[in-house]
């Protein structure tokens, strides 16, 4: 079958409607139907005026013709237009796109076609051999494809240019296309094949679109949010003209309903009513918390216990839910009890500043409770209702308990609190109210939400800053968000940033917002890097060994690994729910696991104050756990850290020590890079690289270098010795990216550490223009004096401070040493000894 006798193109009835759409009288119906609508408005007044004496005409019959004449036209073109663009172009379509995907050889397509898709199939002359390049080049003739690949920064004439000399395809294809595009259809519901969907599908076939959407970095989903935001922008746009709707009409009236409620003089003054407010200037849209929403609605419209709290940090779009309960209120499509009712949000803080006497505010908060009872037609609102329950009468707060529970009970008292989740453990949950209040836990909204709510606010901040904003920066924002502002909720981390970057965008001379600029504005917020590597920054990543050989001597396999591990993780090849690197540094004492990590911390992060140390030796009880993590009443010596700094080396030294559930916490942020810390807030360690030091097992490694073991031969042995002595678990160990095992430092070794030590002292010496010559002779003594297999190097700082440094020290308290001298130290007597 060939792909004409597949669309059946002569016989569908939106293809005639694509061919009556080139004949004048049903392309210019709609304009004729106002010409004549005008003509008979005109004639129609000019009779009236004649009638009522105000002008006169002597030829009232060629009015009244022309009158019934301009009706009768308008009417014909009126029926025109109404048979041509509702039942020609969107005829009624009898057979089910299920059923058609089923069997999708049996059905004549054609019947399914939006009127623009078969205007483009119809203009494809497939029987000269024309396929989906020209179809694609007709069907991209369309302002709203202009609009989607503009915001790509894509050149939609450069596209439909390379399409329209493309003519070679074989025309299956386009046949491949149009049934992708039916089930493309099916998964948004709906129920013709419009332009979007073919697109869609299109991206996924034809080699042009498939190259510019790997080139710029565009996925299907991409094409996808993009067509619905032209979608609902179209539609918003089109109903708000249509002020016969009655959607529009119904915004300028109810006054008959507040007239049959009560007054609540009192309550108006100290309130916000949210109704009157959208009223006015449009109810925004709502998206994300679809079950919460019903929760709540379901909970006010009880007889008794009528009240909801909402817990949930702010910006989660706690207050969105507000709003969209005060939109289906007033448009009366949520529950009947609740229909048609005011949202009205209490300013307790406004009446606390305007009311001084405590009984007096109490008296007054008394006669609000009563008129929001009276009036029947009021849920009412309050914001942070923590601050106001349980509190401890400090200036500025009361506790509104006693008075609001008398009437929580009362049927027609409908309030919803708003809290945190702190707020919610510390005052609500061990009071007395806890029980009158359905809880609703609000959480962020997801990703594809999140991008949804920044397409309805661009429009809004184009305007105000006359800048374009690109839908890859909007998708990036959202991206690094996720994945750099953790400790902040969806959507209004995403608000912000997009915000601060459109700020920072009109103090240059660009007039486009980009990913770049979201890449680099939170990676200055961050101390992050972001986005495309510099060469200083590629140059660190790639000699990163070297580099940190520098400072640490031998260890080969740790720094192999640490390295490895960064790489992978700032060219995002690794685990993105994980953090950055996550290793168990075991081996004796002084061989340089904190140094390695010290050493990381300077090299990659450059700044010593990105290292966080914590001795884990000081929680082995349970009890330090609120510590650890943070309770309601203190940060977490962890948690706070990595909010604060989360970029940054975690150092977890004698991890051993620490009590098993301790370690327990640590299989989640091993495992998923997060944890929930006392106050409920989520703490991510994702862009964290974990190292955790232990000298378990020393007697086994003494043992061991006693007896010359080999030492590849001991790791094995050595986790199996710490698992059957119970010290760590086999799961906490796996849960690691690497576990590495030290190795001892030989005499050799010591030598070069002893080199390292002794030229910090030759740096410091040069700032106060001495010169310290080191002599093989010294490094030698040094290591014979302080050479240990079970200290390793640790004995070899004691020796260059009780040898050098304090020598030195002297030395210059006694002014055996100035400005300008020379200097070595004796390695028998070390005795400072001047050079010529």
């Amino acid at each position: 079958m060939n792909i004409k006798e597949k669309f059946n193109l002569e016989k569908a009835s939106i293809f005639k409607a694509v061919k009556m759409d080139k004949n004048p009288l049903f392309k210019r119906a709609g304009f004729l139907k106002v010409i004549f609508f005008i003509l008979f408005i005109v004639g129609l007044v000019t009779l009236l005026l004649s009638i009522i004496g105000i002008i006169e005409v002597d030829f009232n019959n060629l009015i009244i013709g022309l009158i019934l004449l301009s009706l009768s036209l308008f009417i014909l073109f009126f029926q025109i237009e109404y048979f041509f663009e509702i039942k020609m172009k969107h005829p009624k379509v009898d057979i089910c796109l299920s059923d058609i995907a089923e069997n999708i050889e049996v059905y004549n397509l054609a019947g399914i076609f939006s009127f623009k898709v078969a205007r483009a199939l119809h203009k494809t002359k497939i029987n000269r051999g024309e396929g989906l390049s020209v179809f694609l080049y007709h069907l991209l003739n369309d302002p709203d494809f202009n609009f989607i690949f503009s915001r790509l920064r894509i050149s939609l004439i450069d596209i439909r240019g390379e399409l329209k000399n493309r003519k070679d395809e074989n025309q299956e294809l386009l046949w491949e296309v149009i049934e992708e595009s039916i089930y493309e259809t099916l998964s948004r519901d709906g129920k013709r094949v419009k332009k979007n969907d073919v697109l869609v599908s299109a991206c996924n076939h034809h080699l042009l679109l498939k190259s510019l959407l790997v080139n710029n970095q565009i996925e299907i989903q991409d094409i996808r949010n993009l067509s619905n935001w032209i979608y609902r922008t179209k539609t918003s746009l089109s109903d708000r003209k249509k002020f016969w709707k009655w959607r529009n009409l119904i915004k300028r009236g109810s006054l008959a309903k507040d007239w049959a409620s009560g007054y609540t003089i009192l309550l108006d003054r100290f309130s916000t009513n949210w109704t009157n407010v959208f009223k006015k200037n449009g109810f925004p849209e709502m998206i994300g918390h679809k079950e919460e929403i019903k929760v709540m609605e379901r909970t006010l419209s009880r007889g008794k216990n009528n009240n909801v709290i909402l817990v949930g940090e702010p910006g989660t779009g706690r207050k969105s839910m507000i709003y969209d309960l005060a939109r289906k209120s007033f448009y009366g499509e949520t529950l009947s009890e609740i229909n048609h009712k005011r949202v009205v949000e209490l300013d307790l803080v406004f009446l606390l500043s305007n009311i001084d006497a405590r009984e007096e505010i109490e008296s007054t908060l008394q006669r609000i409770f009563s008129e929001v009872v009276r009036s029947g037609n009021t849920i009412l609102v309050i914001n942070d209702i923590h601050n106001f329950i349980g509190g401890d009468n400090r200036p500025g707060t009361i506790d509104i308990s006693g008075i609001i529970g008398q009437y929580l009970s009362h049927s027609g008292f409908q309030i919803i609190g708003i809290t945190d989740h702190s707020g919610y453990r510390r005052s609500i949950e061990e009071s007395s109210l806890v029980s009158s209040f359905e809880k609703i836990e609000v959480i962020e909204i997801s990703k594809i939400e999140t991008i949804r709510v920044l397409q309805n606010i661009t429009m809004g901040f184009e305007y105000k800053y006359r800048k374009m904003i690109s839908y890859p920066a909007i998708k990036e924002t959202v991206n690094y968000c996720e994945k750099y502002l953790p400790s902040e909720p969806f959507p209004r981390k995403a608000i912000n940033i997009l915000d601060e970057a459109m700020t920072f965008l009109i103090q240059t001379k660009e007039n486009v917002l980009l990913p770049e600029h979201i890449a680099g504005l939170i990676s200055r917020k961050t101390n992050i890097p972001i986005g495309t590597m510099k060469d200083e920054e590629k140059d660190v990543l790639m000699n990163l060994e070297d580099l940190i050989h520098q400072k640490v001597i031998n260890q080969k396999e740790a720094v192999k690994e640490i390295s490895s591990a960064i790489r992978r993780s700032r060219a995002e090849i690794s685990s993105k729910n994980k953090p950055m690197g996550t290793f168990l540094f075991l081996g004796p004492s002084g061989v340089g696991k904190t140094e390695t990590a010290k050493t990381l911390s300077e090299v990659y992060f450059k700044s010593p104050k990105k290292l966080i140390r914590i001795d884990m030796s000081e929680f082995q009880s349970i009890n330090d756990i609120p510590r650890l993590i943070g309770s309601l009443e203190y940060e977490g010596v962890l948690t706070t850290k990595i909010k604060e700094e989360p970029f940054s080396l975690l150092l977890l030294d004698e991890i051993e020590k620490a009590h098993p559930d301790i370690l327990n916490l640590f299989l989640q942020i091993l495992d998923e890079g997060y944890i929930t810390d006392g106050m409920g807030r989520k703490i991510n360690f994702k862009n964290s690289i974990i190292i955790a030091t232990s000298n378990a097992g020393a007697n086994m490694i003494l043992k061991n270098i006693i007896e010359k073991t080999e030492w590849e031969l001991l790791k094995e042995g050595l986790l199996n010795h710490l698992f059957s002595e119970g010290i760590f678990r086999p799961e906490f160990i796996n849960r690691f990216d690497s576990v590495v095992l030290f190795s001892p430092l030989s005499k050799d070794n010591l030598l070069d550490i002893t080199q390292l030590s002794l030229n910090k002292i030759v740096k410091r010496l040069k700032e106060r223009n001495i010169e310290f010559l080191i002599t093989e002779d010294l490094k030698e003594k040094i290591v014979e004096i302080g050479y240990n297999e079970i200290f390793g190097a640790r004995e070899i700082k004691r020796v260059i401070q009780d040898k050098v440094e304090n020598v030195l020290a002297s030395s210059f308290i006694s002014n055996k040493i100035n400005k300008g001298d020379k200097i070595k130290i004796n390695s028998e007597t070390f005795e400072i000894e001047l050079l010529d």
